[in-house]
């Protein structure tokens, strides 16, 4: 595994992320968690000289979210404050309305983290995943149709960790889009119509929802893969 893994993103800009260590020991600071198991199992993996998914493009360290908190929404909110405590953030979507909305993750996406949580026994998981080119302007229904085998829905908490622990934040001139693949519903909505993305601009991240029957040749559903 190299010290720096290139990847692209909707538009087609060169992204750079994190060495896996890196990731690590920022998420066990962040929310303080700890590491040991995670750089026990990326050890395991470096010296078996063990290969991702092809269609995944690197491993990320995110929190396993039973870890994180009670409940996947109190994880969310918890992945929210600490995204806007290091990279500029402007939470407009749920500031003051947090109550009013129910994230909804798929099942397909609860029980991939709970497998990945059994096996790997740690605090902060290790997972393959891509953060959209391979759902470029499909909706949140046909990129699901395209899924392939082990693929599931990272989620915005998975995203967010992601995304504040890769410098891609950082450069100017930049503009993307990250759909966490979770839904969102309004207070008395049965079935959500709206899915959750982060959105990057020359001002930094919002977090936003916009309708789940959309798709954006900006914008791709992040996924990840069990194996």
């Amino acid at each position: 595994m190299s010290s720096a893994q290139q990847v692209f993103l909707p538009r087609g800009y060169p992204v750079e992320y994190q060495p896996i260590q890196y990731q690590i020991r920022f998420i066990a600071e962040a929310f303080g968690l700890d590491s040991e198991s995670a750089n026990a199992y990326v050890r395991h993996w470096q010296s078996r000289q063990m290969s991702i998914n092809s269609y995944a493009k690197a491993l990320f360290a995110v929190p396993a979210p039973s870890r994180l908190a009670d409940t996947y929404a109190k994880g969310v909110k918890k992945v929210l404050d600490v995204f806007g405590q290091h990279v500029p953030f402007d939470n407009k979507f749920f500031e003051g309305r947090w109550v009013a909305y129910e994230i909804r993750q798929s099942e397909q996406s609860q029980a991939a983290w709970q497998q990945l949580e059994k096996v790997q026994q740690s605090d902060i998981l290790i997972v393959a995943a891509q953060l959209g080119y391979l759902h470029v302007n499909q909706h949140l229904t046909r990129a699901r149709q395209s899924f392939r085998e082990e693929e599931f829905e990272l989620g915005v908490l998975a995203t967010g960790c992601i995304l504040m622990t890769h410098p891609h934040w950082k450069a100017e001139n930049l503009r993307s889009f990250v759909d966490t693949g979770d839904e969102c519903l309004d207070s008395g909505e049965k079935d959500p119509s709206r899915m959750l993305s982060f959105a990057r601009s020359t001002n930094g991240f919002t977090l936003d929802a916009r309708p789940n029957d959309l798709g954006s040749i900006f914008a791709g559903v992040a996924t990840g893969f069990l194996c």
